[in-house]
């Protein structure tokens, strides 16, 4: 990571992030979440802010602490790329 796209993360965001991806790379669907954050980075800002909005519906699956962890988390510059470099490391540590 260069400087312009280092996050510094609290400790809960990085416990969090990291469920996410190895959950992400345990059902083996790291090249699609990749595909997905990288065609959704230039509205990482806005999925952020609406995170924000769909709070209340979000909740219903998740604690409501651990949304707002990630809605802010989101809003950071160099989160995006912070997710994706996590999860091809965890694919290329992962055994096949």
């Amino acid at each position: 990571m260069d400087s312009a796209t280092t996050v510094t993360l609290s400790e809960e965001e990085r416990e969090l992030t990291e469920r996410l991806c190895k959950e992400v790379v345990r059902r083996k669907m790291g090249t699609a979440a990749i595909m997905f954050i990288e065609s959704m980075r230039p509205l990482a800002g806005v999925g952020a802010q609406a995170l924000h909005f769909f709070q209340p519906f979000g909740t219903v699956f998740v604690d409501r602490r651990q949304w707002d962890i990630i809605a802010k988390f989101l809003e950071k510059r160099g989160a995006v790329e912070h997710l994706l470099q996590r999860i091809e490391a965890i694919e290329q540590s992962a055994p096949n």
